[in-house]
């Protein structure tokens, strides 16, 4: 003869909603609320894992841009000799417009230049510059 579990009425540790379930161990209504009980009885340990991924994604994606900038260079370090906005010759650096970065999208700018597109202080006229500058890029691609 089969047994027939009975159904028990429990309430979930981590949202406090009634559920019923066939185990008298099921202390959870869901697997989202089970994974969640994890974090908040042990918080230093999920922050330091969260950390740690987060770390290791940036550390990934950080290598990957290096290695496009030093590419970058290579490829166009006599090309230009000055920025595409200011037209000055100093402090140049490279600004790749494109995510993800590629060897051939970017504008050369000064410093100055080139934190003015990082902090959206554009003028008007400059953003107009950009935008033709990168048409003119995307047809030599």
């Amino acid at each position: 003869m089969k047994e027939t579990k009975i159904a028990i009425k429990k309430k979930c540790l981590v949202c406090k909603k009634e559920f019923t379930t066939k185990y008298k161990q099921q202390k959870y209504c869901s697997h989202a609320c089970n994974s969640n009980s994890y974090r908040i009885r042990n918080p230093k340990y999920y922050e330091k894992l969260k950390k740690k991924q987060r770390d290791k994604y940036k550390d990934k994606l950080y290598r990957q841009k290096e290695l496009i900038k030093k590419k970058t260079q290579y490829k166009y370090k006599d090309e230009k000799d000055k920025c595409d906005l200011c037209f000055s010759k100093k402090n140049l650096t490279f600004h790749h417009y494109s995510v993800p970065y590629h060897v051939d999208r970017f504008l050369i700018l000064c410093k100055e230049c080139h934190n003015k597109v990082h902090y959206f202080s554009l003028s008007n006229k400059e953003l107009n510059r950009i935008y033709s500058l990168i048409k003119i890029w995307e047809k030599r691609i």
